[in-house]
C-alpha cells in the first residue's frame, strides 16, 4: 500500500511539473510576442494559437488536479446536516454520476481528437491539432483515476470513523 502511494504522489507531481511548464512556457512565449511586436517589429507568428491550447491544457489538466485536492465548488449545505453514513452513500453516489459524466467527455475527446488528428496547426504546419485535442481524453481519465482516489480515500476514512463510533 505504500508503493501505491509513493507512485500516486509521483504521479501528483508530474502533473505539477506539467501545469507548472505549461503556465511558465505561456507567460514566456507571451511576454516576447509582446516585446517582439513593440520594440523590434517582430511577431511570432505561433505564439497566439499555442497560447489558446497551453491555456485550454492548464484549464483541463488543472482541473483534474483539483479534483484530488477537492478544491472544485461544491454546495453541501443539506448534506452537513445529513447522519455521517447517509452522506457516505451519497457522496459516492455523487462522484459515480462525475465517473458516469467523465466517461462520456473522454469517448467525445477521443471521437474529437481523431477527427483533428490529420489537421495541422493553422501558424505551423509541423504539429497536428490532435495532439492539442489529446488533452480532453487524457484529462478526463486523469479526473476518472482521481475520482476513485477520493471514493478509496473517503470511504476508507469514514469506515474507521463510523466503526470507531460504533466501538465506543
Amino acid at each position: 500500500m505504500n508503493i501505491i502511494k509513493k507512485i500516486l504522489e509521483l504521479f501528483d507531481k508530474v502533473l505539477d511539473v506539467v501545469l507548472i511548464g505549461l503556465f511558465s512556457s505561456m507567460t514566456i512565449i507571451i511576454l516576447l510576442q509582446i516585446f517582439g511586436r513593440y520594440f523590434f517589429n517582430f511577431t511570432i507568428m505561433w505564439a497566439e494559437e499555442y497560447s489558446r491550447y497551453a491555456f485550454v491544457s492548464i484549464i483541463w489538466l488543472g482541473s483534474a488536479r483539483a479534483f484530488i485536492l477537492e478544491k472544485h465548488i461544491i454546495v453541501d449545505i443539506l448534506v452537513e446536516k445529513m447522519p455521517e453514513r447517509l452522506k457516505i452513500y451519497l457522496n459516492v453516489f455523487l462522484y459515480f454520476l462525475i465517473i458516469i459524466m467523465l466517461i462520456y467527455i473522454t469517448i467525445e475527446g477521443i471521437i474529437y481528437s481523431r477527427f483533428y488528428w490529420d489537421s495541422y496547426f493553422y501558424s505551423t504546419y509541423s504539429l497536428k491539432l490532435g495532439y492539442a485535442y489529446a488533452v480532453i481524453p487524457i484529462a478526463s481519465i486523469l479526473m476518472i483515476l482521481n475520482t476513485f482516489r477520493i471514493i478509496f480515500k473517503k470511504c476508507s476514512a469514514n469506515s474507521l470513523k463510523i466503526n470507531g463510533e460504533r466501538k465506543q
